[in-house]
């Protein structure tokens, strides 16, 4: 199909398709097996494949392929909605409902983030967002980073903590070797009753401290 020649030749007519079902008006799309291209300024924008899917690319462009505004003003409804099917039990594959990847190899695979404004958004210029970094090392996962957008791929200034993809949490470190690692900071416990429980392999104990900065151990029933 020609580029223009759509309304003009009948295959395609604005108040109705002749090459659809009788009866059915108001369409726009194909009645056989043709891919739907939609294109502006006679470059191609977007496809609907005959089975179906919505393929959008190709095009090369200087900002967002897309951008979805409000349904309303002080809305709280969000702006996309995602479904995915039902019955997902034992021994059935795990859903997935969005997928983020890389065209290349590159490391980063995908990055959720989060923007002050619509224009910083239209731009790529977050404050803060979660990165799935995949470097073949123990150190890959996510970064969960606030306060700036990175530079660069390695760029950590603004990383705040790491959930590494052998389930090592570091706060302040991006390589956490341990369940949990604190680095250049405190873990402060609010409640003096509160404290460190240690499992000695049959028993368990609760560590606090006392105003005089000794330690107490006291017996407790394992959580």
């Amino acid at each position: 199909m020609e580029p223009g020649s759509f309304l003009s030749s009948g295959f395609l007519e604005i108040l109705g398709n002749s090459q659809t079902i009788s009866n059915t008006t108001n369409i726009i799309g194909t009645a056989d097996a043709r891919v739907f291209n939609i294109r502006t300024s006679n470059i191609k924008s977007f496809n609907i494949e005959i089975n179906g899917q919505v393929v959008v690319g190709d095009r090369i462009l200087n900002k967002p392929r897309m951008h979805v505004t409000r349904p309303a003003t002080n809305t709280t409804l969000p702006s996309i909605t995602l479904q995915h099917s039902t019955g997902f039990g034992d021994g059935v594959r795990y859903p997935n409902t969005m997928t983020l990847t890389n065209v290349s190899t590159g490391r980063i695979k995908g990055n959720l983030a989060f923007a002050n404004t619509v224009a910083d958004a239209g731009n790529g210029i977050s404050v803060a967002g979660i990165t799935y970094f995949e470097t073949g090392n123990a150190d890959s996962g996510f970064s969960f980073y606030t306060g700036g957008h990175p530079v660069s791929s390695s760029d950590t200034s603004f990383d705040r903590m790491k959930v590494t993809a052998m389930g090592n949490v570091g706060i302040g470190t991006g390589n956490p070797l341990a369940k949990l690692q604190v680095e250049d900071g405190d873990i402060y416990i609010t409640d003096p009753a509160k404290g460190i429980i240690l499992n000695s392999g049959n028993t368990c104990h609760r560590i606090t401290v006392n105003n005089s900065g000794t330690l107490i151990t006291n017996t407790i029933a394992c959580p």
